[in-house]
């Protein structure tokens, strides 16, 4: 078979032009990755291949060749798109990661942009090779047939046309070799490509309109599965290009901590987005609200976990004076859990760009090589992409987000309200800083963060957060203790108010409580009511294992400054009985 495609090719009229368009297109589609995210160069190449005249059969054969070659070489594709992003040409492919159309290709992947410079390479490679063989063909058989009668004669009996078409495929040019020689571009348009082109368009116009809903739907679930990490249910997920909107029901994330609940549910999600975004290969949310949403419910079957799992930094070294969750909540891998997923929404929003972030001489800083190599150890060679050069707007930015009226297992007959803004995956790119809001509609609690760190104008972040009323004898049932709890009755208010000045993994601020009607029970002193006692506590460390100071030094203090001099001397006596 590949000997009659290529006795096809020799003895066919394909120009020496059509035949380098053949190599070069073929192989440039064989070197380009397959899949998602090369799709945008895929398409151009396969519409130029079908729009140009380009022999088809040479190009068939040396993309398969191209694809094989691909895959053994996917390191080799990675480190020449590394050459060529990160090296003396970068300022002419950040130019055009970042111009409309042009950033449709994709060039911001390094296997993408290798791919295409080794095609491009060996296409000409092929096609200089190749023609070199085609025209020394053509030439020998030029001469026999205008030089030897006996072969004009004999090559133009039926049967031996039919024997050569059989064995080698194709027949001698009618015109003779010497009139395809003398040929070197013939027509470089191919009027049935440009109508296959056309249908194709008018057959992807249609899906839009008649079986978008279970593509889209598909698709997205696929995506948000692997930022949740776990199991995500949809019913169905609808777009309107023309009103510029998506359209999500029956919305179900797994929590990847408990499968049996889920993080977030709700029934409906409106999405406003951006249509001048999609020439940039951009997604911008304009708007996205979410209706009969709900938080920690139990799902009708259980969740799965997709994708690796994050290995949990080395523990910190702790003071004498400091204490860890572990010591204080019986729950506390639970508890380290649900923060750990807090850290890795917030750590994927609070992105600090590399020249701005804070330099801690202290802190090993990761370099652009050590990022590559850890990017291609955890997601391959494919998916690793110079995100360093995407400039102008985020490659996904949702610029308002609100979910009102969410429902909470643990708080019945109270709803919470959470409103983010400028949430992005290239914070550093929006004037504005991200913020998340939320409330409860009781008022029993809210927090506002402000990632201003993270803005194309760094700013200071700042966390601020209160918890109102909250009964101790339901803080002090969580948490370990030996004997007698140390607090009975009475309510607590927390409070947050500080800059974020090292990250989510290096915090440190103070959290105030207030005690109110309260009995406390320290061991050695005894039991003492209260009507207001106001304590502080330290706050260091990352955000899912943070380190906890509180000594009986700083309850003494506290004991003394609310009246309490008596129990704050008493406590002094016992150092070392109470916290």
């Amino acid at each position: 078979m590949f000997w009659r495609s290529f006795g096809k090719i020799l003895r066919g009229k394909s120009t020496p032009f059509q035949i380098s368009l053949a190599c070069i297109l073929g192989a440039m589609l064989g070197f380009t990755p397959t899949g998602i995210p090369a799709i945008g160069a895929l398409l151009f190449l396969l519409a130029l291949l079908l729009i140009l005249n380009a022999n088809l059969i040479l190009a068939a054969v040396v993309l398969g060749g191209c694809k094989i070659l691909s895959l053994i070489l996917a390191p080799v594709l990675f480190t020449i798109g590394r050459i060529l992003l990160d090296g003396p040409t970068q300022p002419l492919f950040k130019w055009a990661i970042n111009t409309p159309v042009l950033a449709l290709a994709d060039f911001r992947y390094y296997t993408v942009t290798g791919g295409l410079a080794i095609g491009l390479l060996v296409g000409i490679f092929l096609a200089i090779l190749v023609n070199a063989v085609i025209k020394s063909f053509r030439v020998r058989m030029a001469a026999l047939q205008n030089n030897n009668e006996a072969y004009a004669k004999w090559s133009s009996k039926a049967w031996v046309q039919w024997l050569s078409w059989l064995l080698i495929g194709g027949r001698d040019p009618k015109k003779g070799y010497e009139a395809v020689l003398n040929k070197k571009i013939g027509m470089p348009i191919r009027p049935l490509g440009v109508i296959a082109a056309a249908g194709i368009v008018a057959l992807v116009v249609l899906v839009q309109m008649f079986f978008s809903e279970p593509i889209v739907t598909a698709s997205l679930q696929r995506n948000l599965e692997r930022a949740n990490g776990a199991t995500v249910d949809l019913d169905s997920a609808q777009v309107d290009l023309q009103q510029g909107r998506i359209t999500i029901t029956g919305l179900a994330m797994a929590d990847p901590n408990d499968l049996n609940t889920d993080t977030l549910r709700a029934d409906r999600a409106e999405i406003a987005i951006r249509g001048r975004d999609f020439l940039t290969k951009r997604i911008g949310f304009e708007r996205t609200e979410l209706t009969g949403a709900a938080h920690g419910f139990e799902r009708s079957r259980p969740g799965r976990l997709v994708g690796p799992r994050p290995t949990p930094p080395p523990p910190e070294p702790t003071t004498p004076e400091e204490k860890t969750i572990d010591d204080y909540l019986q729950q506390a891998d639970v508890w380290k859990q649900r923060l750990a997923q807090i850290r890795k929404w917030l750590d994927r929003i609070d992105t600090q760009h590399p020249d701005t972030a804070p330099k801690d001489p202290t802190v090993p800083r990761e370099t652009l090589r050590e990022r590559l190599a850890r990017e291609v150890r955890q997601r391959g060679y494919h998916a690793v992409t110079a995100s360093h050069l995407v400039e102008g707007a985020p490659m996904v930015a949702a610029y308002e987000m609100l979910a009102a009226e969410i429902r909470l297992r643990q708080l019945e007959g109270e709803t919470v309200t959470i409103d983010a803004r400028n949430i992005s995956t290239q914070p550093w790119l929006l004037d504005d800083a991200a913020t998340i809001k939320i409330t409860s509609s009781a008022g029993k609690f809210d927090f506002d963060i402000n990632l201003g760190a993270s803005a194309r104008t760094p700013g200071a972040s700042h966390l601020k957060g209160n918890i109102r009323r909250l009964p101790i004898d339901d803080f002090v049932s969580g948490l370990r203790f030996v004997g007698d709890p140390p607090m009975q009755g009475g309510t607590m208010d927390v409070s947050i108010d500080a800059d974020i000045t090292g990250g989510l993994s290096n915090l440190d601020f103070p959290l105030k409580v207030i005690l109110r009607n309260t009995t406390l029970n320290l061991p050695g002193v005894g039991k003492e009511a209260v009507d207001e006692l106001p304590v502080t506590l330290r706050i260091r460390g990352p955000l899912d294992n943070p380190r906890i100071t509180f000594t009986e030094t700083m309850l003494a203090d506290a004991l003394r400054a609310a009246g309490k001099a008596r129990l704050a001397g008493e406590l002094e006596k016992h150092t070392g009985k109470v916290t």
